[in-house]
């Protein structure tokens, strides 16, 4: 897959169809086992479960700049590094948050809750939202 297939997948909203294979995702195959351990490890400290069962505006808002601030954090040091803006601040992501449409806001909460319940972290990476002041880039991935 091309750095231009990963770009297309990610703009048109498309997920892989298998959620463990990394390769869809652009990452080597030894990044994905540790990222989504990492990803479960914060979830589990930061108890992610607990805002999703609260299912407020407020709580989902909270988890989603949390989420985007963790992911684009671990995807900066993966081979994705050249694709994801990040390091993020926290004004950053609050802002990209506050920017999602409700279909955007709707799969991000679908993805979140999958990454949590499931342990599957691959449609958060795969999502790709554009910037309100910036059309070039994209949430995790961004275009090339």
């Amino acid at each position: 897959m091309t750095d231009g297939d990963v770009d297309m997948q990610a703009n048109s909203g498309s997920l892989p169809t298998s959620t463990s294979d990394s390769s869809t995702l652009g990452l080597r195959d030894d990044e994905l086992e540790p990222l989504t351990q990492q990803m479960q490890r914060y979830s589990e400290r930061k108890d992610w479960l607990r805002k999703i069962k609260d299912d407020t505006d407020v709580s989902w808002c909270e988890l989603l700049e949390i989420v985007l601030l963790t992911l684009t954090a671990k995807l900066a040091s993966s081979t994705l590094k050249s694709k994801v803006i990040g390091p993020l601040t926290y004004q950053e992501a609050e802002d990209i948050v506050s920017g999602f449409s409700g279909e955007q806001l709707n799969k991000w909460k679908e993805a979140t809750r999958k990454g949590v319940e499931k342990d599957d972290w691959t449609d958060l990476i795969n999502l790709s939202t554009c910037l309100s002041d910036c059309p070039h880039y994209s949430v995790c991935v961004k275009e090339m």
